[in-house]
């Protein structure tokens, strides 16, 4: 069982909503008979949160939950969480960091995403924790992704020629290029997950296998929200990649999506948090066509 929580940003600052997961983990871990305390796992990413629950928690149960996180009295557990926040982010994993420096490099607007302390007031927090909490607020699936409860969806951005702008980007003491993409359509979205699909294998390929190298960069895959845009981080190395390489890895992907290995992404985290819901013939269909000469012209 899955529960996700839009988990909007303030002041263009994840703090409140990390402070938020924390204080649902928090409560969550003190109800003894869901034994939650080894079993719950939570996550927040900008803009959503995930929280994955033991199966055998019914919908009837979750909404006794969200009624139990909203009567729960906070005011003495945030500072104790803050403390955990300001522990946690005191040196971010790269990962983390380089996600808030690419948004940044890609936005007019200042994004903080590792934020370990803000001096906040308790009234404010609490205001926003009722909203984050609220069942308009939430989608819950169970363990397969099927949607069980959800928000009422807006209306997906069709978008129509997609449109790149190319940058070459420097993040602590390693080189990439930025490839922002606007204006694109829910599926071709799917093309370009088959890019960060070739080029993770093709470097795993040739810095981890071939070079032995433990320790080698890999390219990110962002979907910014605020601005509808997918933004890929690739390192700037030399690609020598041929055309059964790219089909190999074509192929795989196609598979995956029949299979629903990506079937998180395709259910819940694209469409309702990221306008690009697609149906599966459309996406197929978008990642068949993909032609090596246009993955070449993309990359290089």
């Amino acid at each position: 069982m899955h529960i996700y929580f839009k988990a909007p940003l303030i002041d263009n600052d994840s703090y409140y909503a990390h402070l938020a997961e924390h204080i649902v983990s928090e409560i969550l871990w003190n109800i003894d008979y869901f034994n939650y305390r080894f079993d719950l796992k939570a996550k927040t990413y900008p803009w959503y949160c995930v929280f994955d629950l033991p199966s055998r928690v019914s919908l009837d149960e979750i909404f006794t939950i969200l009624e139990e996180l909203k009567n729960k009295k906070i005011d003495s557990i945030i500072p104790l969480e803050q403390e955990v926040i300001k522990k946690e982010l005191e040196d971010p994993e790269y990962n983390y960091r380089i996600y808030e420096s690419v948004i940044n490099f890609s936005s007019s607007n200042k994004y903080l995403l590792n934020t370990n302390y803000k001096n906040i007031t308790i009234d404010d927090f609490k205001k926003y924790y009722i909203s984050y909490i609220s069942k308009e607020n939430i989608i819950i699936t169970d363990d397969e992704y099927t949607t069980l409860w959800e928000w009422f969806k807006e209306p997906l951005n069709e978008g129509k020629q997609p449109e790149i702008k190319k940058e070459p980007f420097s993040f602590e003491d390693d080189k990439y290029i930025n490839l922002k993409f606007s204006n694109i359509t829910p599926s071709y979205i799917w093309k370009l997950h088959c890019i960060f699909e070739i080029l993770d294998a093709h470097n795993t390929q040739m810095q981890r296998i071939n070079n032995r190298e433990y320790f080698y960069l890999t390219p990110y895959f962002y979907l910014f929200q605020p601005e509808k845009e997918i933004i890929f981080t690739i390192p700037n190395i030399d690609y020598t990649i041929d055309e059964s390489f790219f089909n190999k890895w074509k192929e795989f992907v196609i598979n995956a999506i029949k299979s629903w290995y990506y079937k998180e992404n395709l259910r819940v985290i694209f469409p309702y948090f990221f306008w690009v819901k697609a149906e599966e013939k459309n996406i197929i269909s978008e990642v068949e066509s993909f032609r090596f000469d246009e993955f070449m012209q993309i990359i290089s």
